[in-house]
Formats: structure tokens, sequence, C-alpha cells
């Protein structure tokens, strides 16, 4: 799949470049501290299950995954940026929307 490739990629090259890669939610508690649902060899935060992450720099990737708009015949008649990557052969003139 292109997209887990590409994913991988990056995740490849942050671990190569000595980034530690945490997959989680989490909120900032101050400029360089952020409480997330990931478990990690640091601090728990305080009252909670969640994990105190601190660290000089952060890099925050949000992601996202593409959805159908809730329209009549969108799942029917479209595709997503991600699916477009799984077809076999180019689907020619395309329309983005969004």
């Amino acid at each position: 799949d292109h997209i887990k490739s590409l994913n991988n990629g990056y995740i490849t090259g942050l671990k190569s470049a000595q980034v530690e890669y945490i997959n989680a939610r989490g909120s900032f508690i101050d400029a360089h501290t952020i409480c997330c649902d990931a478990t990690c060899p640091t601090l728990k935060c305080p009252g909670s299950r969640k994990t105190k992450i601190t660290a000089r720099r952060v890099i925050i990737a949000v992601g996202g995954r593409p959805q159908y708009p809730d329209i009549p015949g969108a799942k029917e008649y479209a595709i997503t940026s991600d699916d477009i990557f799984s077809l076999e052969r180019s689907p020619g003139k395309t329309l983005v929307v969004g």
C-alpha cells in the first residue's frame, strides 16, 4: 500500500535522525511538555493514566484520514485520496473536492 509505505518512510527517516517517534494523542501542558495517551519511559501525568513527555523540540504531525462527504452518491461514485493509489491504472481526469 503506497500510503503506508510513505508513512513508514517518514518514521524511518525520523528514527535515523535519532528522533523518538510516539504515535499518540496529546495536549501541551507548557512550551516543552506534552501530556499524552502513549506509554513511554517517562513520568506519568498526575492523577491520570497519561504520560508526560518533556522535550526541547517537538514535531507535531497531525495526520488525517480522508472521509467521504455526506452527499448522495459519494461512496458509489467517488474514491478517497488514499484509494487513488490502489488503482491498477490512472483514472485520467480527476476532480478534487475539499
